[in-house]
């Protein structure tokens, strides 16, 4: 199967997009997303059912890089930008329900505690849910399903917010993801639906609630890479985007980082990147063999 196939394997979707704490200090943020790349993420890469895991960082909002749409604010203005997206696939209601049940009991407090570190007052996470039927990749060239670190900066997050009716909004971000996914310079789209977000099944599921307010909360995400910036002034937006968009946001994703692909952990995902990276750099494949990683990390290694 190609990128975009087995992804698309993933029907249902949950997507914690966050303003870190620390936002405001360059040093303390730098920790933070160390501390989720490195301890958060392969933790979490462990639990059962995911089929796609992802973290990506976010940076500076680009105002520019898109043909401008009457009506539409792309300047931000009244809402924190965010910091970062994790972002899981699941292959349906079961898998995600397997996910939910585990750790069990005082190992699921322990590392869903990780919010409270992460983004607790004075940060904020919002989780939205993806319904099957509402997320697919239209296309991904890129040759690379399990991205690493620094994306060379044609990689970005495309954030939405509906002005009037839902299902008026979800057509045309169906039409400009399709529209987009057909320009040659586009090596990937992959599009996100929101579901409103529920505090409740977040709460019943063992997660510190610390949500943004529902003025900041957005209705789609595009996941965008291009060949190159110009390419983005050619992009042509779909029918109806100028009644049915109220905000678009677009930020750069500097750094990208994969933890899960096809329902199997990567090296990052069971060793941290720090590893990873000295690991390619010396070419040191031993250290990625699937029998001393089954040995080194037990059954979570199983498939690597």
């Amino acid at each position: 199967m190609d990128i975009a196939e087995t992804e698309n394997l993933g029907t249902v979707s949950r997507t914690t997009a966050g303003v870190h704490k620390h936002v405001t200090d360059p040093a303390a943020a730098e920790v933070l997303h160390r501390y989720i790349r490195d301890v958060h993420s392969p933790a979490i890469a462990r639990r059962p059912g995911i089929h796609v895991y992802r973290h990506l960082s976010l940076g500076a909002l680009r105002t520019d890089l898109l043909p401008p749409l009457a009506g539409v604010a792309f300047d931000g203005r009244g809402s924190g930008l965010l910091t970062g997206v994790g972002h899981l696939d699941y292959r349906d209601d079961a898998a995600l329900a397997a996910f939910h049940a585990e750790p069990a009991g005082a190992a699921r407090e322990h590392l869903l505690g990780d919010i409270r570190v992460l983004g607790g007052p004075p940060g904020r996470t919002t989780t939205y849910r993806t319904s099957p039927g509402h997320g697919h990749t239209f296309v991904d060239t890129t040759g690379d399903p399990t991205p690493q670190g620094p994306t060379g900066g044609h990689r970005y997050a495309v954030l939405l917010r509906r002005r009037g009716p839902a299902a008026r909004f979800a057509a045309a971000v169906r039409a400009t993801a399709a529209a987009w996914a057909s320009v040659g310079g586009v090596r990937r789209l992959r599009m996100h639906l929101f579901d409103p977000p529920d505090m409740a099944v977040e709460s019943a599921n063992g997660y510190p609630v610390f949500p943004a307010p529902p003025r900041e909360h957005y209705q789609a995400w595009l996941d965008l890479v291009l060949d190159d910036d110009g390419v983005g002034r050619d992009l042509t937006w779909g029918d109806g985007a100028a009644a049915a968009f109220g905000e678009v946001h677009v930020q750069v994703v500097p750094v990208v980082y994969t933890f899960v692909w096809a329902g199997r952990p990567t090296v990052v995902g069971l060793r941290g990147y720090p590893a990873w990276e000295l690991i390619t750099r010396l070419g040191a494949v031993n250290q990625q063999d699937p029998e001393l990683l089954a040995w080194m990390y037990g059954p979570a290694a199983r498939g690597v």
